[in-house]
């Protein structure tokens, strides 16, 4: 929920920042039992004594000896600090106990088994058998919310059951009946009763003496207590040691949750500034709770640009690649899938992005580099750029300065430093007047694509060229509609109007600018053809979600189960071809799918093969095409799905890289 309207004073310009507030916050007791197990020539070697005070313990600054370490607090101490205290972790730490089975009699263990599958299960269920923990589990009269279960042994062979590293994960987990079924483990489902488990080592290095990863526990902790997300993998944006949750957990001093996690958790407020002008704003370091959200544009399904000021809490905090400001896209309700080809392999490679870094240097990744300290980070080109998914250029960020990285001084003394920067809205608001009387473009658009936003109220309207692209139908009494068109502006573009309709008033228009299109297959003469390959119609007037209209898109009805996929034969011109479409259905549970084949030379290639769509929010597809560039090639689309449904195609075209 968005509360606290800011007052700043912006170059001279009047200009507002909000508070984003979020509307759930994860606070109260949490209460962990914590199971600790190991195995006939398989012995532990921590006391239990070191397990309380690493999860329960008070100003914990060393692992417990004899293998004492510096590290960041307990687990207790860790989410209290980043909830400010809203969260308190509370538990019990159980006494060793001796599995009744050596861990070569394990059902389904082999020595190339992941931990993740088959074999963890029974270790678990033996740990709270020898424990006698009942169904309604209860420490102090609080019922146990989570089991921690730690086992004798090593994260690197230890057991001798895995090719690399033993599983140590979180979740709501049930066991699998195949693992029981020989009668060899008694099964305990009852037990379980559907509480989060989180399994791993006693210790996670190589030589004996090694300590319990804290960080990696603090990232499964962050699972079950924050609700955390994971941000390793090209999927969830690749921050490495960037976020705990990505690869920052491998110390005992691990890199804290981003600003998307600890918002998630409701442990952080975004400053919003208005999407309006330009911007001066300082920032403080993420501890504090602090954070910027620059939204992309007026759509309900907008992503954002998150802006946070990093900086190491104490000296010995060095998984933190660098301090500066760190700078990533969170693409919110938009799915969006990058595709490429992998010619080795000889198949498409599909990855649904949820977040992506933007980085300052553009190095490969998880590098000081990565950190803004300067200079301008820009909508579009190289190295950093803030519009892959959108395609669109909404913000940039200029005049960037961040204080010299940490030194000698307290945590005090580094919460107190401030970066400062400029957010500059790039989208142009075009006066509307009364918008009651037609709005003249043509003129009045800098050369290139554009897209088009028009929010009218009181009654609908149109957008004019040579021809209506796009018509915006009345909204309900009290509401207002949005609609949306993509648009090429020349010098010698002599038409394009926004006229309002009978009772209508245009509220607000937004120009965008876009990455260069170098083939728009919505517009003549392809999307005729297009459009028939498909079984389809060009229409002016498409719902995308509640409230917001496309123009100039292709509508396929799926009056059989299958839309025909004729061929579209073009000349590609390289860069990435993007896809943007939207699946109507009434029945949610059977989602309409796509496929898409690319002939070039003979020879047919799938890149997305009856992929699922989901019923009520955009889709976006970013396939790259560099390698295809000056060829021939021949695009078959294709959609299958209930009788009912329909899609709507109302992107469709190349645009650079």
């Amino acid at each position: 929920m968005f509360s606290t309207t800011i007052a700043l004073c912006i170059l001279g310009l009047a200009a507002t920042v909000e508070q984003d507030t979020p509307s759930r916050v994860v606070q109260g007791e949490i209460c962990c039992r914590v199971l600790l197990i190991d195995f006939e020539g398989r012995e532990h070697v921590h006391p239990r004594e070191s397990f309380e005070a690493i999860f329960f313990g008070e100003n914990v600054r060393a692992t417990p000896g004899p293998f004492s370490e510096p590290m960041i607090g307990s687990a207790r101490e860790y989410f209290g600090d980043l909830s400010s205290g809203r969260l308190h972790l509370s538990g019990e730490v159980m006494p060793w106990v001796r599995s009744r089975h050596k861990v070569e009699d394990l059902p389904h263990w082999t020595k190339t088994r992941d931990g993740n599958r088959d074999w963890w299960q029974p270790v678990v269920a033996d740990a709270m058998s020898l424990n006698n923990i009942p169904k309604d589990d209860r420490i102090n009269g609080k019922p146990v919310n989570f089991y921690a279960v730690i086992y004798a042994g090593n994260d690197h062979g230890y057991l001798k059951c895995v090719d690399r590293n033993l599983f140590m994960g979180a979740g709501r987990r049930g066991l699998s009946n195949r693992v029981f079924r020989d009668g060899k483990v008694p099964h305990w489902e009852d037990r379980w009763h559907g509480k989060q488990i989180t399994f791993s080592p006693e210790r996670w290095r190589l030589e004996p003496s090694g300590m319990y990863g804290v960080g990696l526990l603090y990232h499964e902790l962050g699972h079950m207590l924050g609700g955390f997300r994971d941000l390793y993998g090209e999927a969830n944006g690749d921050f490495g040691r960037w976020a705990i949750m990505g690869l920052g957990e491998k110390t005992h001093f691990p890199t804290g949750p981003t600003a998307l996690n600890r918002y998630i958790a409701g442990w952080l407020t975004y400053d919003v500034p208005a999407q309006q002008g330009r911007h001066r704003l300082r920032l403080p370091p993420i501890q504090t709770k602090r954070a910027v959200k620059l939204v992309n544009g007026p759509m309900p399904w907008a992503d954002a640009l998150v802006v946070e000021h990093r900086v190491r809490p104490n000296p010995l905090a060095r998984t933190l690649p660098a301090e500066g400001l760190f700078v990533y896209e969170a693409y919110g309700k938009r799915r969006v899938r990058n595709v490429r080809w992998d010619a080795k392999a000889k198949k498409s490679v599909v990855v649904e992005q949820r977040q992506r870094v933007v980085r300052a240097d553009g190095t490969p990744k998880n590098q000081p580099g990565d950190a803004f300290r300067g200079g301008t980070l820009t909508a579009f080109g190289k190295p950093s750029a803030a519009s892959s998914a959108t395609g669109c250029g909404y913000w940039e960020l200029h005049n960037i300065a961040v204080p010299p990285e940490s030194k000698d001084e307290s945590f005090a003394a580094r919460m107190r430093k401030l970066a400062a920067f400029e957010a500059v809205y790039l989208p142009e608001r075009i006066a509307t007047r009364r918008g009651t009387a037609p709005i003249h473009l043509a003129r009045r658009l800098s050369p290139g694509d554009q897209r088009l936003y028009v929010r009218v109220a009181g009654g609908g309207c149109t957008v004019e060229g040579d021809d209506t692209l796009l018509a915006v139908p009345a909204p309900a009494a009290g509401r207002s509609h949005w609609g949306l068109i993509d648009v090429r502006a020349t010098n010698d573009l002599k038409r394009l109007s926004v006229v309002p309709g009978k009772g209508a008033k245009i509220e607000e228009i937004q120009v965008v600018p876009r990455k260069p299109v170098l083939l728009n297959l919505l517009a003549s003469p392809h999307v005729e053809r297009l459009a028939a390959g498909l079984s389809g119609r060009v229409t002016t007037s498409a719902a995308l979600a509640d409230a917001v209209w496309a123009g100039q898109v292709v509508e396929i009805p799926l009056n059989s189960s299958n839309s025909p996929g004729k061929m579209t034969n073009i000349t590609c011109p390289g860069g990435v071809l993007r896809l943007a479409l939207r699946s109507v259905t009434r029945d949610s549970r059977n989602p309409r799918q796509a496929t898409l084949v690319i002939e070039e030379g003979g020879k047919r290639q799938t890149y997305l093969r009856n992929v699922a769509l989901h019923h009520d929010r955009p889709e976006f597809f970013l396939i790259d095409c560099r390698h295809l560039r000056g060829k021939q090639i021949g695009l078959d689309l294709s959609f299958k799905g209930p009788k009912d449904g329909q899609v709507v195609l109302w992107e469709a075209g190349f645009v650079s890289e």
